[in-house]
């Protein structure tokens, strides 16, 4: 593992225990920097796979965090409704930013700019869901609603 890599999953891991989130985190052998290839190694369902998407909000040039499920979409109709303002999916400059990680491990905590945070109502029909941990190796597992709340996501309905 780079030590870059080690960085970004004990920044994750601190920003965890700061939220009150005891969670483990899992070092996987594998690439999961998709859904799909993170239920694939976890053996999960797709939809227990909570992706961080970061958008923009363009009138302020905000970040706000999408999370949904690896089932899902996000609608951008409904998260420019959520989020006051209509957004835009942020390039990987952006994302690397705001949050101080790279795509396809973008965590939903631990960001360098704290996100406007919305999690799709759709997560929580999951008992246990995983999301990144800082690398595209990296996971953890939490509830939907106690990953709300270290969030301080608002839920809604912001997948298509």
């Amino acid at each position: 593992m780079t030590s870059a890599r080690a960085a970004r999953i004990a920044k994750t891991a601190a920003a965890l225990r700061d939220a009150g989130l005891d969670a483990d985190i899992l070092q996987l052998q594998s690439n999961a920097a998709t859904a799909a290839q993170a239920a694939a190694a976890l053996n999960c369902r797709i939809g227990e796979i909570a992706k961080s998407l970061m958008f923009r909000r363009i009138a302020d040039n905000a970040p706000v965090l999408a999370l949904v499920g690896g089932d899902s979409r996000a609608d951008l109709q409904k998260l420019s409704l959520a989020a006051g303002g209509k957004v835009q999916k942020a390039d990987a400059t952006f994302v690397k930013e705001k949050t101080g990680f790279e795509i396809g491990g973008v965590p939903p905590i631990g960001h360098d700019c704290a996100p406007l945070a919305l999690m799709d109502s759709g997560m929580m029909r999951h008992q246990k869901i995983w999301a990144a941990a800082g690398s595209a190796f990296a996971v953890f597992p939490s509830s939907p609603a106690r990953l709300a709340a270290a969030t301080n996501a608002i839920v809604a309905d912001i997948a298509e």
